[in-house]
């Protein structure tokens, strides 16, 4: 019963003392004053006695915050200031205005300090880091312009290759160029200029070999021209000759003989001719001879004997 009846003791940050019985009601109000050390660093406790020392149920234990009360962060109209110090135990962030947490930064570093790999035709993987520059560089036979973040790959004007294969066709190489069965090659109306003299059966002729030739078959139509002209005249000689040989006249009675001269002409060529005949003293035998010349230096000789019955 004693323990029931024992009072309760209130003491604030000045030392000033509160007691109130069981069952008592204590007053915690608001303190209007300006108070300058606070338990909790903002917030001060203040037992305010009643006019009764004697009497435990009149005082208060008053709660007075201080005017400008000072937190390890800050949150005011404008935000949070942390005053330096971590916030921790942060949530990973979803939404866009969520905030991130330093495993969610470092996964984003972890990205972003990746850089990217450069690789050509399987060789060694070369790792570009952010900020780093590759230079992309002329090849043989590849030319590299660029125009502002546009890069433009194009093929140089003048080709310069050991070989190159055309679709299972014609191959060109420093041997020149090879088509295979089939293949045709058309120049579209243009020339094919410095080529070689052909020599096989098989190689292409240039101008000048075909000129040599034209050169050539026409000196030998020529000369076949004169030898025809020629033998024409020859023949027109010959002709003239023989016509002379028929002019000349034998004897006729026997035992007598006759000397006789013929000439004759044939399309500009001239011929003579001279003959020799006899008869046989009984008349049965005749023998001539002839001998003749043309206008072309050609000469020709003739003998015959008959037996008449």
């Amino acid at each position: 019963m004693g323990q029931a009846f024992e009072t309760w003791t209130f003491d604030g940050n000045e030392g000033n003392r509160v007691i109130r019985f069981p069952s008592s009601n204590l007053d915690i109000v608001g303190g209007a004053t300006t108070v300058g050390t606070y338990s909790g660093a903002n917030l001060k406790t203040v037992a305010v006695p009643g006019d009764d020392p004697f009497n435990p149920e009149v005082g208060s234990i008053q709660l007075q915050l201080a005017d400008a009360p000072v937190f390890a962060g800050q949150v005011t109209a404008n935000g949070f200031d942390a005053n330096g110090n971590k916030i921790v135990n942060v949530a990973a962030g979803t939404a866009d205005t969520d905030a991130v947490n330093v495993s969610q930064l470092n996964a984003v570093n972890s990205v972003a300090n990746a850089g990217w790999n450069v690789q050509t035709n399987g060789d060694a993987i070369t790792n570009v880091t952010p900020g780093a520059t590759v230079q992309f560089l002329d090849g043989q036979n590849i030319e590299l312009t660029r125009d502002g973040t546009n890069i433009t790959v194009a093929t140089t004007p003048d080709l310069t290759a050991d070989s190159l294969t055309i679709n299972d066709g014609p191959v060109i190489n420093n041997e020149g160029i090879t088509m295979n069965a089939g293949d045709t090659l058309n120049m579209g109306g243009n020339k094919i200029t410095n080529v070689a003299a052909g020599t096989n059966g098989t190689d292409a002729v240039n101008v000048e070999q075909v000129k040599q030739l034209e050169s050539n078959m026409n000196n030998q139509i020529a000369g076949v021209k004169n030898d025809v002209r020629k033998l024409d005249d020859r023949l027109s000689g010959g002709v003239a000759a023989a016509m002379a040989t028929a002019t000349l006249p034998q004897a006729y009675l026997p035992g007598k003989s006759m000397f006789s001269v013929g000439g004759a002409t044939w399309r500009g060529q001239s011929g003579v001719a001279v003959g020799l005949s006899t008869i046989s003293d009984n008349g049965k035998w005749v023998l001539k001879g002839s001998a003749n010349s043309s206008s072309r230096g050609d000469f020709g000789a003739a003998v015959g004997v008959g037996y008449q019955w």
